[in-house]
């Protein structure tokens, strides 16, 4: 048992209950941050990825910190600890090396293969020294663990985000027009590097019962590991079929639970999605001039018939959750909440959501 989490049995119960498609009394409630206690890696809207370096010991026992201080609350949030590596580092599994940004909050890629002349070159080696540096600190986390939380790897596990931020963006969608053949090689490049490092991080996750993920803090049986393809919102469906779906169907084979980070700019493309066999849960990134929440539910509808979860990444309101309810079942549903000032808020929070979804009734009538 997690000695961060004293509800960890109740809290393991909901998820088994969720993912089998049991009754819930409610579904599962996360939290990014309650009153002050942040992610430690946190630094405005970024992380803060100069703070620890490889000091995995230091970024242990900051996060310890937290997940003491939240002991008592009674939301769904698993603790789990995960490397800085960041979403940029990708590119640095294939180049070799990377320019850092330093000015800002995030760490900031500068295109490294921006002047490649051929995309069928470029080669992920194992001794690769960002590969390396991956391994050492998730081996050091599994040994720091000892089964009392949750390991995974902070890395964005994406194909054409990872392309676009070796090649940059435009010249990237121009590359898919105009070298399809050199792409695709590039892409079943990155799907090498992406599966070296889901194998380790399955070979050390300290948790025999399951898998704890940092991205979301969420709990599931067996194996599992998250995906996203957020510069894949720019392709048509037949494109995204054509070029990468039966490699993100690779990427997610070796694991029980896949699960796919998604914004709503690329709601079009939820329907080729479905098309991956073992893909358990899609997990919604609300973009700021994006659709209605009517067309973000409606497109959701399909993914539920389809025997997946939601996931929802946002703010608490009861509206929201209401409008949710009003078109989707709740035991299809994961709430992934932005704050709340301390946990009595989180209590009460917990206590509306459970009286909503009791009371919902929702058949899952479209909009």
């Amino acid at each position: 048992m997690m000695e961060w989490k004293k509800n960890w049995r109740e809290v393991r119960d909901r998820y088994r209950a969720f993912w089998r498609d049991e009754p819930l009394d409610r579904p599962p409630v996360l939290f990014d941050s309650i009153g002050s206690l942040r992610h430690p890696m946190y630094r405005g809207a970024g992380y803060d990825y100069t703070k620890y370096g490889e000091d995995i010991d230091a970024l242990c026992r900051d996060y310890g910190r937290i997940w003491e201080a939240r002991v008592d609350v009674p939301d769904d949030t698993v603790p789990c600890i995960a490397p800085q590596m960041g979403g940029a580092i990708e590119p640095a599994l294939l180049s070799g090396s990377i320019e850092w940004g330093t000015e800002l909050s995030v760490l900031t890629p500068h295109n490294p293969l921006a002047n490649c002349t051929d995309l069928r070159m470029v080669k992920f080696r194992r001794d690769n020294p960002y590969f390396q540096r991956i391994r050492r600190e998730l081996e050091r986390l599994a040994h720091v663990s000892q089964g009392r939380f949750g390991i995974n790897v902070e890395a964005g596990m994406s194909l054409t985000s990872t392309m676009s931020l070796l090649r940059g963006g435009t010249q990237f969608m121009f590359d898919v027009i105009d070298r399809p053949d050199e792409i695709r090689a590039l892409a079943e490049t990155v799907l090498k590097a992406l599966l070296a490092v889901q194998a380790e991080v399955i070979r050390l996750n300290p948790l025999s019962d399951g898998t704890a993920h940092r991205w979301l803090n969420y709990w599931h049986p067996g194996t599992g590991f998250w995906f996203s393809e957020d510069d894949a919102v720019m392709l048509s469906p037949e494109m995204y079929r054509d070029l990468f779906l039966d490699l993100d169907i690779r990427l997610c084979a070796g694991v029980d639970v896949a699960v796919a980070h998604w914004h709503t700019a690329g709601l079009h493309l939820l329907p080729t999605l479905m098309e991956i066999p073992n893909l358990r849960m899609v997990q919604i990134s609300f973009d700021p001039n994006g659709p209605d929440l009517d067309a973000v539910l409606n497109a959701c509808r399909p993914v539920v018939e389809a025997g997946r979860k939601i996931c929802f990444q946002t703010g608490y309101s009861r509206e929201f959750v209401e409008h949710v309810f009003r078109l989707l079942p709740p035991k299809a549903c994961m709430f992934y909440f932005a704050y709340a000032k301390d946990a009595a808020e989180v209590e009460r929070i917990l206590a509306e959501l459970t009286r909503l979804a009791r009371h919902s009734g929702t058949k899952g009538k479209r909009a």
